[in-house]
């Protein structure tokens, strides 16, 4: 069983995944630090205010199923979670670094890079 930091980290990645939260940005913006930066598997980076943005208008945008969902407390009050996404075909594997500051869990960096497909 993991601590009750990684805990969390991995029950608010998989709610900032959910189709209904990233609709609101006033409920994405509560899961990201002040200071949070994405490094996209697109290669772009994003800011906060881009993230919040970008999300609202995925409109009716498809789920987004994880695989390998796991997490390390790297020190006290940050964890790091792992997984792979899929969505519309397109893979990638994932990482978050979440901190714990005044009780609340954010994420503070999100990367993502993408799964080559493979050639049979």
């Amino acid at each position: 069983m993991g601590s009750d930091l990684t805990e969390e980290a991995c029950r608010l990645e998989v709610r900032l995944l959910d189709r209904k939260v990233r609709s609101q940005p006033s409920l994405v913006a509560e899961l990201l630090h002040e200071d949070f930066i994405e490094y996209g598997s697109s290669g772009r980076r994003w800011t906060r205010d881009e993230i919040v943005n970008e999300l609202s208008t995925e409109g009716g945008a498809s789920r987004i199923a994880t695989f390998d969902l796991t997490a390390s407390e790297l020190a006290d009050n940050v964890a790091l979670v792992t997984y792979r996404s899929s969505r519309d075909g397109r893979e990638a594997w994932r990482s978050s670094i979440w901190i714990r500051e005044d009780g609340r869990c954010r994420i503070l960096l999100h990367q993502a890079t993408p799964v080559a497909p493979i050639d049979i």
